[in-house]
């Protein structure tokens, strides 16, 4: 479908990257990039471009690139928590906790029901044994996702001041 679009529609830059998206879940970052990379040539501001460049980047290790596609659509869209969040996600799988969590807090600030931010923040705040910030993490969690198993396991971490292995973060694209 989204091929199509950008055929018949070659300056749609939405379509090329909708048309990166199928290729980056596909795993075919290298294709994707390019598909980006497309995009970009018609729509240059588009922050969540450079998420998807960010991610992309990330998923070749290219860690340079990725930081700078992350930082470029914060400068893009500042009051956008996707941008926070999705860098954070970035930084939690690369195992720098400091980083991802900041980045986590900074997407709560925007968008406090922000589930995926809630779920770095937390597997971040374990990960540094910061058990009382995990325990109101998973409280606030709870407030908006009632019963959620994730957030109630964190809460129990927290308590025991124990970390239980880490639940799989969201991993849909921007």
């Amino acid at each position: 479908l989204w091929k199509d679009v950008t055929e018949k529609s070659p300056k749609n830059g939405r379509g090329w990257m909708n048309y990166g998206l199928t290729q980056m879940s596909k795993g075919d970052y290298g294709k994707a990039i390019e598909l980006f990379n497309k995009a970009l040539e018609f729509n240059p501001n588009y922050s969540t471009l450079f998420i998807n460049l960010g991610i992309a980047n990330g998923g070749i290790g290219n860690h340079e690139k990725a930081v700078k596609n992350f930082n470029q659509a914060i400068v893009l869209d500042a009051g956008n928590d996707a941008s926070y969040t999705f860098f954070a996600r970035y930084y939690l799988e690369q195992n720098n906790y400091l980083k991802a969590k900041e980045l986590a807090e900074k997407a709560i600030a925007l968008n406090s029901k922000s589930y995926m931010a809630f779920e770095i923040a937390m597997a971040a705040a374990q990960a540094l044994g910061q058990w009382n910030e995990l325990n109101k993490l998973a409280q606030q969690t709870l407030t908006f996702v009632p019963n959620d198993a994730k957030a109630l396991q964190y809460r129990t971490a927290a308590a025991k001041r124990e970390s239980i292995s880490t639940p799989k973060i969201i991993t849909q694209s921007a």
